[in-house]
């Protein structure tokens, strides 16, 4: 039972086996991250005003309460997401909007910027990640205090690394490098003793989970770079004319991409890592 704004969701949360009852429904955590995460990789108000068209006509063809009329909401969504990133990003169709309506990044530029879009991205997985484990902490505090044991302190021993991490590159003061690296010594023993030997090993994937949001940045810089050898086409075959047929193509195929690949592995960064 959720509100009106997070119900379409729960289409994407059907496609699992449903949340037993009594425990955590993630459906409002899907409706605020799929869309942002879909948003980040598009990233073009051009392919934003595009996917808001095909979202308002399916609603329009689609009756109440049905999939259609859910898939419709989402693409609304999505649809709004992706023209903010790309006002942030200054992309409408790769670089057209530069070229033709002078239109400057607010945020970064994604052609130039991948060392901080990486960082960004990776930035919103330990978000993610930490949310789902202070989540899995809560739901398992009562049906299996031991489950809810190591989920908080595989949560503490991921802040300690990053604190770990921080200090040794001097982004926070070096003088808490030491006591990150105690506290991590510390807990990992207890990590063993709420999740047995194979601790160590669910504390790796736990952080290679993390490290698998780059694939925001890697998804997100394809895309922006197939716009902008699509614009580059205009020019580059002699005629004008067979440069917007060969553009056009290269911008529908990339904007067919941009529906379905970022939908999947936004999805897998749910079912998966989250």
């Amino acid at each position: 039972s959720n509100p009106r704004l997070f119900q379409p969701f729960e289409l994407l949360i059907r496609m699992m086996p449903l949340p037993r009852y009594g425990s955590i429904d993630p459906t409002p955590y899907v409706a605020v991250f799929f869309p942002m995460f879909f948003g980040l990789i598009v990233g073009d108000a051009g392919y934003g005003l595009i996917l808001a068209a095909l979202g308002l006509l399916l609603h329009w063809r689609s009756r109440p309460h049905t999939t259609l009329r859910s898939v419709a909401r989402i693409a609304g969504a999505c649809a709004l997401f992706t023209i903010i990133f790309g006002l942030l990003y200054g992309e409408v169709f790769g670089d057209l909007g530069r070229q033709l309506l002078g239109l400057r990044p607010l945020w970064f530029d994604r052609e130039e910027a991948v060392v901080p879009f990486l960082g960004l991205a990776v930035a919103l997985g330990l978000v993610h990640v930490l949310l789902g484990l202070a989540l899995g902490l809560i739901g398992a505090r009562r049906r299996n205090p031991r489950e809810a044991l190591g989920r908080g302190v595989s949560l503490l021993m991921v802040l300690l690394l990053l604190l770990a991490l921080l200090a040794a590159l001097r982004v926070l003061p070096g003088a808490l490098l030491t006591p990150a690296v105690i506290g991590l010594l510390v807990a990992f023993p207890l990590l063993i003793i709420a999740e047995g030997i194979v601790a160590p090993v669910e504390f790796l994937a736990t952080v290679g989970n993390i490290l698998s949001y780059a694939r925001i940045m890697a998804l997100g810089t394809a895309s922006v770079m197939l716009a902008v050898v699509a614009n580059r086409m205009v020019g580059a075959l002699g005629s004008v004319v067979v440069g917007v047929v060969f553009a056009l193509l290269f911008h529908l195929v990339n904007f067919a991409l941009a529906l379905f690949s970022p939908t999947i592995h936004a999805l897998r960064l749910h079912y998966v890592e989250f």
